[in-house]
């Protein structure tokens, strides 16, 4: 690994490093990684999670199926990242599921059973991209599963292995968008400070030396993100391949995790410590960037680490294998790695139709988790969800972890492998649920050589060792109560052998065994025999072994004529003591209901404006079995896919991801759901939570979707719902004949907003008021330093968004002459135009979301913001635009302009111009709606203009209808 210590860093950074850029933000592998964990975790307990895969395709000969198979967590590496793009390596486990294979005639060749430790993986390429939020104005950089490229799994070699890579890339391309994005980091674009970043681009870059196999630190590497802030004229150029990794390895690389490094020219618009791009920068997952030290080379680099935000929890430990039965000691921790008690404790396995499959917490043992035992599994292998939950002063906050528990102590992959034909080796894999190392044997007779290494060996049939059909069982236990087999096949099978049952036989249970033709060598003797642990006798029927967990046996018949034997056929049999869990087979229920809906038309309403939303209840039901037996659920695996369809095209509806707010103006989508409610309210008097099911021990399942609409002077849609099945099987609500299956949606026609609709009350807050009874004007005439709050609102609600705009379009760029980086968001004006005046009056702005938290919990502080443009030229008047909040002249949810007036401001041409623009601000309402208004101090002839803030509605300009992204990839 090459050095690339705090100090070497510095020294390479002695003349300009950021290539014309405002600030460079760097945030490394490690903690990017520990980020993308708590999404996976965090959504399996949401049930937003990478669904399992299921899919088939035929390749080399041979029928491949999976069966939900499950991914892990996506990790990312960087050896192969480059500052000429953005691309990155990502890798994901196999934690789960099975693979079948079959041959031409459909027989089952090998089953394999998948669990984490035996290395299975899906790696991609992976191409870093930005989501651009237009109403919270933040750019994400993401990355989405559905996009990548070169995806390489090492379950298959060969031609099998290039079917199964190009499956997997179309079953990924084709998944909710909100199941593939993850977040890496978020820039925050709002604010109007020089220093606040305007726009970004991203790239990535390997760390000194991991790029070299074989080093201690490859792959490491990190997401750099150039980025430009409202105070550089232009973007800056395109990264070069020079340019210094900025993250030291100091302490093993342990002690910082990430950097920013800021232009020179920029540190002159720093007001005391305050580095507005530096908390402009945020990270998903409970993570903050904490600074650690700083320099000044020659630009400014601060030296950091991402560390989880102080409301982070963790739950100890975040993964786990275990048998079913076994139990495992769960700790909540705070993010200081502290253990905290938990207020509530909960297990949710993900495929189960039971809940005893669930598994318990034990009582009086918190965190104390119990899985459920091999009788109530009913899978080899269970995904569970442990989630705790800790309120504390009205807060609750929540950690996930996820188990993987099996019904065995042993994986195999294969637990059963066909020859057909020829005897090559076969590659065996196998995992254990505890630490103790596999013990890999073969069972006699033994019909070749076993070359183990670890967790995987190799199986050579010897040559010669068979004639027609035999089974070599394997072990890799002492006891060996669980095996898999090689069945060795080097003949021809003329006859179809049938059984009474399908499907694998318990240990002790009997079956009988048929042979299918009977003109086959007609009088010939039938003997018939098994080449495992289990009894067969004359007639066929097969008692499986004893004392096994786990087995596979071979019933074979041969034909003898004349003293001589025959091959005549065969059948695996599959042993195993797992009892199959149970399901539903249909619904009793499956129908949708609005919340406020519209008499008996069942018709929802709300703004087409991509962000109110109509709350849609989901009830299903599955049928349940007789009275006395196990009632049937939903898992939550077909839970999550209930989605919304349009009835007319057949379209499903697209799931937003959990940060995006509504649809945003750029998007294609007309429609989209939410799984959770935004910030905006609801139409109809929705209530915006999932309904309790009054009936829960019946198996009935609610669910609420949020109904997004971006599509004016559309005409009605219905909508039905769909689910499906685990295991294949897609169920529509309008399948069966019940009432409310499907709802008509129309949307309302935008309002028209006017001047009436709003109020603006001055309330003054600096330098004498009138008594009751006075002229208002004595406030001003009697008083020459004033400081008033205008306080604008809405009559019908509050304002959640506020964002200043060019009411009059931007200026044209010319020559030589910078454009001004934002929009106009203070006023300016003085009492006459005259060289010698020096009665003149400012504004500022006060505006909070009130859904924004500080650390800890409560609301960010209050503050006065101004126009950067005044900075030079008020600076003489005030000593800085620090003025604290008079709490009484605001409100959440209002604009409130704050105006100030000053007798020794002297007449400034240059000040005028720029900032003496009208100001354009859009609102956007709770209801999702913006409003357009332009605020000035009114005609310039109007007498005591300076003393009051007007306002004009406006239509909603092009500039704005027209928002796109302000990142670039």
């Amino acid at each position: 690994m090459l050095g690339n210590s705090r100090n070497d860093i510095i020294a390479r950074l002695q003349g300009p490093s950021t290539r014309g850029w405002g600030a460079v933000s760097v945030f490394s592998r490690a903690r990017l990684n520990r980020a993308l964990e708590q999404q996976y975790l965090s959504r399996l307990e949401t049930l937003t999670f990478l669904p399992p895969c299921s899919l088939e395709f035929q390749a080399a000969d041979k029928r491949i199926g999976l069966v939900m198979v499950e991914f892990g967590t996506p990790m990312l590496s960087f050896e192969t990242a480059s500052l000429e793009n953005s691309q990155a390596s990502l890798t994901m486990n196999i934690i789960g599921g099975q693979v079948l294979e079959y041959g031409a005639t459909g027989e089952l060749l090998a089953r394999y059973e998948l669990s984490e430790s035996m290395g299975y993986t899906l790696e991609m390429v992976i191409e870093l991209t930005q989501v651009q939020g237009i109403v919270d104005q933040r750019g994400r950089v993401v990355l989405d599963l559905s996009q990548g490229t070169r995806l390489a799994c090492n379950l298959y070699e060969g031609e099998l292995a290039e079917t199964l890579n190009m499956q997997l890339g179309s079953w990924f391309a084709g998944l909710p968008r909100q199941r593939t994005l993850f977040d890496l980091g978020i820039i925050d674009l709002q604010g109007v400070s020089l220093l606040t970043p305007d726009r970004f681009i991203i790239r990535t870059q390997a760390a000194p030396g991991a790029q070299l196999l074989g080093a201690n630190n490859y792959g490491a590497g990190a997401v750099v993100v150039f980025i430009k802030l409202l105070g550089n004229d232009a973007s800056g150029l395109e990264p070069s391949r020079d340019f210094p990794y900025l993250i030291p390895d100091d302490d093993d690389g342990e002690r910082y995790s990430a950097s920013l490094l800021v232009q020179r020219e920029m540190l002159e618009h720093v007001t005391g410590d305050r580095l507005d791009v530096l908390s402009s920068l945020l990270f998903p997952g409970g993570q903050v960037f904490q600074e650690i030290d700083r320099a000044t080379p020659r630009d400014l680099i601060v030296f950091g680490d991402i560390a989880p935000h102080r409301s982070l929890l963790t739950l100890s430990p975040a993964t786990r294998t275990l048998q079913a039965g076994e139990t495992v000691q769960f700790t909540l921790q705070d993010a200081d790695g502290a253990p905290l008690q938990a207020t509530r404790w909960t297990a949710m396995s993900l495929r189960s139709h039971q809940r005893k499959a669930d598994g318990m917490f034990v009582s009086g043992r918190p965190g104390l988790y119990q899985a459920a035992d091999e009788k109530a599994i009913g899978q080899n292998s269970l995904t569970v969800v442990i989630t705790a939950e800790h309120e504390q002063g009205g807060v609750l906050r929540t950690a996930s972890a996820r188990l993987l528990v099996q019904h065995q102590p042993v994986a195999f992959a294969p637990a059963l492998y066909k020859t057909v034909g020829s005897l090559e080796p076969v590659m065996l894999n196998a995992s254990r649920t505890d630490e103790n190392a596999l013990s890999w044997r073969l069972l006699e007779p033994a019909l070749g050589t076993l070359l183990p290494e670890a967790r995987q060996a190799k199986f050579e049939p010897a040559a010669g060792a068979i004639n027609d059909v035999a089974l070599q069982q394997i072990a890799v236990d002492a006891e060996g109560k669980q095996r898999l087999g090689v069945v060795l096949n080097n003949s021809y099978q003329p006859a179809r052998i049938d059984s009474s049952e399908q499907g694998a036989i318990k240990p002790g249970q009997q079956r009988t065994f048929m042979h299918g033709d009977a003109t086959w060598l007609p009088s010939a003797e039938r003997r018939w025999r098994a080449l495992g642990d289990g009894v067969l006798d004359a007639q066929g029927q097969y008692t499986a072994p004893t004392g096994l967990l786990a087995a596979t046996d071979v019933v074979a018949l041969a034909f003898i004529q004349n003293g001589v034997s025959y091959p005549g056929g065969h059948a695996v049999v599959t042993v195993s003591s797992l009892e199959p869990e149970k399901s539903w087979t249909s619904l009793a229920t499956f129908k949708v209901t609005l919340s406020g809906g519209i008499g008996d038309t069942h018709e929802g309403r709300a703004f087409a404006n991509g962000y109110q939303q109509l709350q849609v209840d989901i009830e299903v039901q599955p049928t349940q079995p007789v009275s006395g037996d196990e009632v049937y659920w939903l898992s939550p695996t077909e839970i999550a896919t209930i989605r919304l369809r349009d009835r007319r095209s057949g379209i499903d509806i697209d799931p937003l991801d959990g940060v995006a707010e509504g649809i945003e103006s750029d998007s294609a989508s007309l429609y989209a759901t939410r799984t959770t409610p935004n910030r905006f309210r609801m139409s109809q008097g929705g209530q915006g939570h999932t309904r309790l099911a009054a009936d829960a021990d019946q198996g009935v399942t609610f669910k609420t979707l949020y109904l997004h609409a971006r599509y004016e002077n559309a005409p009605s849609a219905e909508f039905i719902v769909v689910l499906d099945k685990d295991g294949g099987g897609e169920f529509v609500s309008t399948d069966s004949d019940v009432k409310k299956a499907s709802f008509t949606f129309r949307y309302i026609p935008r309002p028209i907003f006017k001047e009436e609709h709003y109020s603006i009350t001055r309330w003054r807050a600096e330098g004498g008021s009138a008594a009751p009874g006075d002229p208002e004007e004595d406030n001003f005439d009697f008083h020459l330093r004033t400081q008033d709050y205008f306080r604008l609102e809405y009559s019908a609600g509050i304002f959640e968004t506020c964002k200043f705009y060019w009411v009059d379009g931007p200026p044209k760029e010319e020559p030589g002459k910078p454009v001004k980086p934002t929009a106009p968001c203070s006023l300016l004006a003085w009492e006459s135009p005259h060289s010698n005046e020096v009665m003149a009056s400012y504004t500022g702005w006060i505006f909070r979301d009130r859904l924004e938290k500080k650390e800890g919990g409560g609301p960010p502080p209050l503050e006065i913001k101004f126009d950067s443009g005044l900075e030079p030229y008020v600076e003489d008047v005030s000593e800085d635009f620090d003025h604290t909040v008079k709490p009484t002249g605001f409100k959440d949810g209002a604009l409130v302009i704050v105006n100030f007036r000053h007798d020794d401001f002297p007449y400034n041409p240059k000040a005028l111009a720029a900032v003496n623009k009208d100001l354009g601000v859009e609102l956007v309402d709770q209801d999702g709606n913006a409003h357009y208004l332009r605020l000035s101090y009114g005609q310039p002839t109007k007498v005591g203009r300076r003393n009051q803030v007007e306002l004009k509605v406006e239509q909603p300009p092009q500039s704005v209808m027209r928002t796109t992204s302000r990142g670039t990839v």
